[in-house]
């Protein structure tokens, strides 16, 4: 079925017919697994609208009931406008689909003696030889089309080849440039063709789209038309013509009256009853109700099981298209949809620029390898097995560290020096706030992250890593609030927290005396000693450990033991002993306001990237990718039979699992869990140092070497750490740092990094404070080589378009300012919420394509540009003369007119271009102290600047102000709507699988998706799901067919900015690198 027309084209009007509301022609079929039935039959209902159903009747033997529209139903849709050009279009692809066939037809001529093949099984043959797909063996695809409108199964042959037909070949002249670049020694390719007036007769439709009484016909000189049907030439040849499509169903196609639709239902076992079925048009408002007589004389339907699936994937397959649901893509034999669109390239934002987290993500490049494996393929395929050890990794220097301390000490962490060099490491300062930063702050950046991401799943980290320490929050919250603990530290050996990684927790306790408490609460069986002991109550082995006022707390034994042997080593060849740490921590130091420091080692980083990892990651996804698949299974064939004991070897038998699934790796127990033998469960993947890869496959170091040939193109001489820092820089103010060094070669940053000043120069960036408050203020510190690079482009375009003397060029910089007031734009930009452009995401795009939503927003938004003015007096002279010396029609063409004047005796100008007679742009210039402002509404100049001060890094500045939004209020409202509605209709499709055929809450089903996969999906806040007339529904955003939004209630607060008073991003380029601080101060409940 066609979606595009079933949604895009329904007729909203109703009808007076009755419709018979009994279901006829009812037949059954038995599942192979276990005693379930499938029924189907056939009701007629109003044309008008979609029928669905809403009770099945009061009966628990029947567990699901489908109404199915058949194909006619989409033309009924169509209306007959658009019936007639979808009706044209498969007309005229009949020549398309001849001409097709022609030039296989030639080549073989040339190819032999002159003439056409003998017969089309020939022509087959021939085109089979040439490696090349059969022309003429179906329908075209645009007459496909309008044929699946009509339920309508078309059988060949379409077109008829007339058997050796003569081709009267000629040799074609030369062109006249060929003649010409003959003489250079050019040899021109030989070129036949066939005269008109030699032409044959070569192919015809048989089965032309429409019965008209014309055909389409094909020549030996390759041209196609369309011609009366030849009845002497179908006497001749011994053919038929047989339309797809005839009269009667072209004259009805529009004006049916009732649509047969297929009624289908699943139930526990034969029934000899009566169901009466109540069902609904919501498009016509209107109900009625069907009666179905179950008892089936003739038990003839051939395949229940693809009967019952066609059904469902009618009803679910609006939810499928939603772009959400693991489950749901197994089921529909579209799994691999969500892997081939997260291989795309990266999607590049100015906020994600602007703050470091592209250079970060650059940095990790943390995409999976790509192997094309398909998801049934065993996971240790290839030729002969290859020691990974063998395995090149990255190969590139790093910074003389040792060197640039320049013989200082460089910064200290004591925590540090019990942790690995190549260990992912976090700090925790003051830990007793580390439980109000997880109920305050934290939700705000997870927010953020799931607003960069999309990622809208729920996979209960916290809780789950906990459990694997053998804790639980209470002891936690007891621990904390204690103060036993003064500071804190973990480490990991990858960044893989979803799938699964191994943790280890050091905590410097401040009171020894009081160690001997705390080891009894969290091991009320364990004695105080100096050895390594495991955790009871956790959910896998977990170990502790005392030494002296640390306690060391691990996931993974060896992990814990590498720790405590840097401790008995006074933490030599430790991170925090390293010159790279030391050094790094002079560039971005920890204080008295440190909450937390993240730190990427460079030994981390090419660990990360390393073979091992890579590779070993890359088993792991694959084994989920197919324990996913096996559990959707499993789910399906639970559902067509409660109380079948199932098994992998019978999933297959009954065809739930492909005949070459390799199941020797999995088992599927009996509550729907599948248990793999290298990795555990969905819920409790065992980690890559607990699955060490030790050989490897040819295709797996295949897909490495291409993985290291592009991240090497990234890294020409250094390859470096990078550190990131959260402090409370005031009561709910956060701010968190990051420093990079250095950032790599080839990446989006270096036209950035040309363009703006560095922390080598001596231009501070000033920023000025602009009332009435913008949302949102970009402040940029351009080069000198910038503005050189604008005077060379600019300035002809300058000086003809404004009149005005290109000198003013000397007098700007260093800064630039883009103001955008509060206003509700008819165009929204990006996310348009009220980061606007600042958030949009250009798929691979550069830097460059990054900013040019920034640009744009001075077409759909009031804006201010302020530009730094070195000598104002000076920029008003050259800007009076302008006005008075500029001659519009001689600097003018056709296409553009510019003209500029002053407003009466003050300094202000406005500047208007006339584009072809259509458009007009007008911008307002004034000089306002040391900047000239450019308004894009040049009758607005309420903007004051109240002081200007200089950012603390001075490359680039961006402030958010979410409380000066009034006017885009609806405007952001809608925005964070539509979010709303994707976290919503991503929610419905993958809890959906949970609800089909069972009588639990919403509630459950969230419970049943973890446990089966691991994790569940978050829903928006406030909302309420529910499961009703076989579909999961939203309250305040409706299902995917019938999608809606809350209305905006201005009390109402909503969306990521209401949660904060401001938001202040910074960045600076320096030592080959990039430092970005984002700050951001958390609003009070009574603000």
């Amino acid at each position: 079925m066609r979606s595009l027309y079933t949604i895009a084209a329904i007729v909203f009007a109703t009808t007076n017919v009755t419709a018979k509301t009994e279901v006829e022609k009812s037949v059954s079929g038995r599942l192979e697994l276990g005693s379930s039935v499938v029924y189907a039959g056939i009701v007629n209902l109003p044309a008008e609208g979609l029928w669905q159903t809403r009770d099945q009747g009061k009966t628990d033997s029947v567990r699901e009931v489908y109404l199915v529209p058949s194909s006619p139903w989409n033309a009924r849709q169509l209306g007959k406008r658009v019936y007639a050009a979808l009706e044209k279009e498969a007309i005229q692809s009949g020549g398309w689909h001849l001409q097709e066939g022609y030039h296989p037809c030639k080549e073989f001529a040339l190819e032999g003696v002159r003439r056409g093949p003998s017969s089309m099984k020939e022509l087959a043959v021939f085109e089979e030889s040439k490696e090349r797909s059969r022309a003429w063996t179906q329908i075209h695809q645009r007459a496909r089309n309008l044929t699946d409108l009509f339920d309508k199964n078309i059988e060949g042959p379409v077109i008829h080849l007339i058997p050796d037909v003569k081709f009267e070949l000629v040799k074609q002249p030369l062109r006249p440039d060929e003649i010409e670049r003959a003489k250079n020694g050019y040899r021109a390719p030989v070129r036949w063709s066939v005269p008109k007036e030699k032409r044959r007769l070569l192919a015809f439709e048989i089965r032309p789209v429409v019965d008209d009484g014309k055909h389409w016909v094909l020549y030996t000189d390759g041209f196609s038309e369309r011609v009366l049907i030849d009845n002497e030439l179908l006497k001749k040849t011994g053919q038929t013509i047989s339309p797809l499509i005839n009269k009667q169903e072209r004259k009805v196609a529009n004006e049916r009256k009732t649509i047969p639709y297929q009624v289908i239902a699943l139930t526990d076992d034969r029934l000899a009853q009566t169901l009466n079925i109540k069902i609904h048009n919501h498009i016509l408002n209107e109900t009625q109700k069907i009666t179905w007589s179950l008892h089936t004389e003739k038990h003839e339907l051939h395949n229940p099981r693809e009967t019952i699936m066609k059904a469902r994937l009618t009803s679910w397959g609006p939810y499928l298209q939603q772009g959400a649901g693991h489950v749901l893509r197994h089921w529909s034999g579209h799994a691999n949809v969500g892997v081939a669109n997260a291989r795309r390239g990266r999607t590049t934002s100015a906020f994600s620029v602007l703050g470091g987290r592209a250079a970060v993500e650059e940095t990790l490049q943390m995409q999976v390898l790509n192997t094309n494996q398909s998801p049934t393929e065993a996971l240790s395929t290839g030729n002969a097995a290859i020691e990974i050890n063998s395995v090149t990794g990255v190969q590139v220097r790093s910074h003389p560290f040792k060197k640039m301390l320049g013989g200082q000490r460089g910064g200290q962490l004591e925590l540090a020096n019990y942790t690995p060099h190549d260990r992912f490491f976090v700090y925790l300062g003051k830990p007793a706030t580390l439980e109000r930063m997880l109920d305050a702050g934290a939700p705000f950046i997870a927010s953020v992250g799931s607003a960069f991401t999309g990622n809208s799943l729920n996979y209960g980290l916290e809780r789950r890593y906990l459990n694997r320490l053998g804790m639980q929050r209470e002891q936690l919250h007891t621990i904390l609030k204690s103060g036993l603990v003064q500071e804190m530290a973990l480490f990991c050996p990858d960044l893989f927290f979803i799938d699964g990684t191994d943790l280890t927790v050091i905590a410097k306790v401040e009171q020894p005396r009081l160690l001997n408490g705390l080891f009894k609460l969290l091991n009320p069986q364990g004695q105080l000693s100096d050895a390594i002991m495991e955790m009871p109550g956790a959910n896998s082995s977990a170990y502790v450990a005392l030494r002296g006022n640390l306690l060391f707390l691990a996931t993974n034994r060896s992990e814990l033991e590498q720790s405590l042997k840097l401790q008995a080593n006074d933490g030599k060849n430790s991170l925090g002993q390293s010159d790279e740490f030391r050094y790094m921590l002079t560039k971005l130091g920890i204080t008295d306001k440190t909450r937390g420091y993240a730190y990427f080692s460079d030994p981390f980083v090419r660990r990360l990237v390393g073979p091992k990892v890579k590779i070993g990651q890359l088993r792991r996804i694959l084994a989920k990718r197919q324990m996913e698949g096996l559990t959707a299974r499993g789910m399906l064939a639970r559902i067509d039979d409660p109380e079948a004991t199932l098994n992998i070897e019978r999933l297959r038998a009954s065809g739930y699992v492909p005949k070459d699934w390799h199941s020797q790796e999995y088992d599927l127990d009996e509550t729907g869990i599948v248990h793999s033998k290298a990795y555990g469960t969905l819920n409790e993947m065992r980690t890559l140092i607990g699955s060490p890869v030790e050989t490897i496959t040819t295709k797996e170091a295949q897909a490495y070497a291409e993985y290291l040939r592009n991240y090497s193109n990234y890294w020409r001489r250094f390859f470096d750490p990078i550190a990131i820092r959260l402090n409370e820089s005031a009561p709910q103010q956060l701010e968190v740092s990051t420093f990079i060094l250095p950032l790599v070669d080839n990446t989006i940053y270096n036209s950035l990094r040309m363009a703006l000043e560095t922390d080598r120069t001596a231009d501070a960036l000033a920023v000025p404070e602009i009332k009435p408050t913008p949302v949102v203020k970009l402040s940029l510190n351009l080069s000198e080589v910038t503005w050189q690079n604008i005077a060379e482009t600019f300035s002809d375009l300058f000086t003809r378009y404004t009149g005005t003397n290109a000198a003013v060029l000397d007098d700007l910089g260093p800064s630039m300012h883009l103001a955008i007031f509060d206003s509700d734009p008819i165009i929204a930009l990006g996310s348009g919420d009220v980061f606007g452009a600042f958030g949009s995401s250009m798929s691979g795009m550069n830097t460059d394509m990054a900013m040019i939503p920034i640009a744009l927003s001075m077409f759909t938004r009031p804006c201010s540009i302020f530009i730094e003015t070195r000598n104002p007096a000076r920029t008003a002279q050259l800007l009076r003369q302008a006005a008075t010396a500029f001659d519009a029609k001689q600097n003018a063409n056709d296409e553009f007119q510019a003209q500029i004047f002053q407003v009466g005796d003050e300094q202000k100008w406005v500047w208007m271009l006339d584009i072809m007679g259509m458009v007009k742009l007008r911008y307002g210039v004034e000089i306002v102290d040391d900047y000239i402002v450019v308004r894009n509404i040049p009758w607005s100049t309420k903007e004051k600047i109240i002081k200007v001060e200089s950012a603390e890094l001075n490359a680039a500045s961006l402030l958010v102000n979410p409380g000066a939004c009034l006017e885009q209020l609806p405007g952001l409202f809608a925005a964070a709507s539509d979010a709303n509605s994707r976290v919503a209709m991503s929610g419905l499709g993958r809890l959906m699988p949970f609800m089909v055929g069972k009588n639990i809450s919403v509630e459950e089903a969230m419970k049943e998706h973890q446990r089966l996969l691991g994790f569940f999906p978050k829903t928006v806040l406030g909302d309420q799901l529910a499961w009703q007339h076989q579909r999961l529904i939203s309250a305040d955003y409706g299902e995917p067919l019938r999608q809606r939004q809350p209305a905006f209630d201005p009390q109402k607060p909503f969306g990521l900015m209401n949660q904060i008073d401001f938001l202040r991003l910074e960045m600076q380029f320096e030592d080959d690198g990039l430092r970005s601080s984002i700050r951001w101060r958390l609003r009070q409940p009574n603000e």
